[in-house]
């Protein structure tokens, strides 16, 4: 598997997660993964 399928398939999961299709930096996931954890923390 090449290192786009496999940022492509991490960021296919960080969209599910918040309920987004638009496309996903590494900013952007990181961003809303810290969230999701802050939020699941809380």
């Amino acid at each position: 598997m090449s290192v786009n399928s496999k940022m492509t398939a991490i960021a296919d999961e960080v969209r599910e997660l918040v309920g987004i299709t638009s496309t996903l930096s590494l900013d952007a996931i990181a961003s809303n993964l810290d969230n999701a954890n802050t939020e699941i923390e809380g």
